[in-house]
């Protein structure tokens, strides 16, 4: 005679949402740390930036499900006001200084501005991806550990 186990369906709905939630949640939470490290490294670099180039070519992509590339120097995309009619104009450049300035040349000290904003918030990305995944665990209230058994209201163990 088989023993049946049913009447798990609730819990079994539960870990899917949890299960797919994971993911969607941990995009997000590296999306904002590259967000949060490409605006300090605008805001902080120091570099006498006139041209605002410097800063706008600070930049993050996402190359993968959980990695992102941030990188400054490169081809840049501009608006420019024209002095005669007023009109706005897109113009592409590029920042082919960006390096230099980071890692110093054999003219300029270097001047880091992406290693210090990412050492800067190095300490607190392993935490804030533990909350955000704590985040989805929470079922009914109750924040569980991964491993820890779910409990589906009730005991799982009948008198014998």
């Amino acid at each position: 005679m088989p023993l049946v186990l049913e009447g798990f369906d609730g819990l079994q709905l539960k870990l899917k949402r949890v299960s797919s939630s994971i993911p969607v949640r941990l995009r997000a939470e590296i999306r904002s740390i590259a967000n949060d490290i490409v605006k300090y490294a605008k805001k902080f670099h120091p570099y006498n930036d006139i041209t605002g180039n410097l800063s706008r070519s600070i930049r993050k992509f996402r190359v993968g499900e959980f990695t992102y590339v941030i990188m400054a120097g490169g081809e840049i995309e501009r608006s420019v006001k024209s002095g005669t009619t007023g009109e706005k104009t897109k113009v592409k450049g590029y920042v082919d200084y960006a390096a230099a300035v980071e890692h110093g040349s054999s003219h300029s000290r270097a001047r880091p501005y992406l290693f210090p904003a990412y050492y800067l918030y190095k300490p607190e990305i392993k935490s804030r991806l533990q909350s955000a995944i704590a985040d989805v665990l929470t079922i009914g209230g109750k924040t569980y550990k991964v491993g820890e058994e779910i409990d589906e209201g009730g005991s799982d163990e009948q008198g014998a």
